[in-house]
């Protein structure tokens, strides 16, 4: 199997860090996309309370915390869609390295999209977070269906 088809999960929570409120931006298209296929997704926006009808967090690590995510089904673990600047994004992940968290492994899966990320993010998303699935220079809005299909959900 692929990374796209290691990204999901049928009992995998989904994070997107970078949601937002507007429609023009690709934090709006990458949230609606999980939406309208109905995969669990809490959506990461420090200033909106909800976004599309769902209610946001923050920050990831407020997301991470959260219990009961899934009243209906336990949960494998976390796969993350960043759409954020590069160095927003390095500050999460560093944020992430500092406060400890992966020590469990339910952070499975991390899928960078186009401008989201650097070199460094790579490395220190696999070496230090010890992150499994890494997908970066792809776009779930183009390739994410085939990742679906190929994890059969």
């Amino acid at each position: 199997m692929t990374a796209l088809g290691q990204f999901f999960s049928s009992s995998r929570q989904f994070i997107v860090v970078g949601a937002s409120s507007n429609p023009d931006k690709f934090g709006y298209k990458v949230l609606n996309w999980y939406l309208t296929r109905s995969l669990p997704v809490i959506p990461i926006n420090p200033t909106s309370k909800s976004i599309l009808g769902v209610n946001t967090c923050a920050s990831i690590t407020d997301a991470l915390n959260l219990e009961n995510l899934n009243e209906n089904q336990a949960i494998d673990g976390f796969s993350v869609s960043f759409i954020t600047a590069p160095n927003v994004t390095l500050n999460i992940i560093q944020e992430l390295i500092e406060k400890g968290y992966n020590s469990d492994g339910k952070l499975k899966a991390f899928w960078f999209q186009p401008g989201s990320y650097n070199s460094e993010i790579i490395r220190k998303s696999k070496e230090d977070l010890k992150v499994d699935t890494i997908i970066g220079n792809d776009c779930i809005l183009v390739n994410g269906d085939f990742g679906i299909s190929e994890a059969k959900l």
